[in-house]
């Protein structure tokens, strides 16, 4: 596995042979700006075009920043459908266990959305269990 990007904010970690990014965003992030996020989000998308990974992990245990409403929204379009599109088929995003619990339920009740599968974990092994299933 080879890092391709760290920052204060973000490492981002290709793995060729699993055909999986995996990105960690760090404790840094708690000074992080809206701006920031949707720089690095534009990163971790130009990498997935170039890496073309079928599988993403999210892990993002370490976050300190409020992805507001807006910013979720500006993620979904301008962020993960250009990436489904560009071929990535599952992202596993990782939680800290008291976030867990909360968007579980609000996956549970969401419609899926996007031609890619979409799960939340509050365990690493479980997600990336999950990503190599099927």
């Amino acid at each position: 596995m080879e890092i391709l990007k760290e920052n204060q904010f973000i490492k981002i970690y290709f793995d060729k042979e699993q055909e999986l990014i995996i990105d960690e965003w760090l404790p840094e992030t708690r000074h992080m700006t809206a701006d920031d996020f949707k720089a690095n989000l534009r990163l971790w998308l130009g990498l997935v075009k170039q890496h073309h990974p079928k599988k993403s992990m999210i892990d993002v245990r370490k976050i300190q920043f409020m992805i507001e409403p807006e910013l979720q929204e500006w993620a979904s379009q301008h962020v993960l459908m250009p990436a489904f599109q560009a071929g990535l088929q599952k992202i596993a995003t990782v939680l800290p266990p008291s976030l867990f619990e909360q968007v579980s339920i609000q996956q549970a009740l969401e419609e899926p959305k996007a031609v890619a599968q979409r799960r939340f974990f509050d365990d690493e092994a479980e997600a990336k269990q999950w990503l190599f299933s099927q």
